[in-house]
């Protein structure tokens, strides 16, 4: 099965290992102060699984989006890779185009054309 993953998925199954590894880990070393300081709560083992947690998502955040832009940069036309920003986009502006915008005007220009070769819609 391992032969099948591809780099990027091995890097973030180890992120998702070291997310539960820390959790437990901060988790442990709260309950031995907790019980170092003789409190009858656990506290301390709550605060550390939360720090765990929160430091393994951290991780886990910074290295897809490492991959992300990794792939970004390797792959033309895809969420500002290359030279375009992809094909719906307008030159030079960066932004997607509107598609209600774009069917308006294909629609009003059907029916434009309809009408001056007499086979539009009602009376007119």
């Amino acid at each position: 099965m391992g032969m099948f993953l591809t780099p990027a998925t091995r890097r973030l199954a180890g992120v998702g290992v070291e997310l539960a590894g820390g959790a437990l880990g901060f988790g442990a070393i709260g309950y031995l102060a907790d019980r170092w300081i003789g409190w009858q709560t656990p506290w301390l083992a709550v605060v550390g699984v939360l720090m765990g947690f929160a430091l393994g998502m951290y991780r886990l955040i910074r290295m897809a989006n490492e991959i992300s832009q990794r792939y970004d940069q390797s792959t033309p036309g895809v969420r500002g890779g290359g030279e375009g920003r992809g094909s719906d986009s307008p030159a030079g502006s960066g932004a997607p185009a509107d598609r209600t915008e774009v069917a308006e005007t294909d629609r009003r220009g059907q029916a434009g054309q309809d009408r001056q070769s007499g086979q539009g819609r009602g009376p007119g």
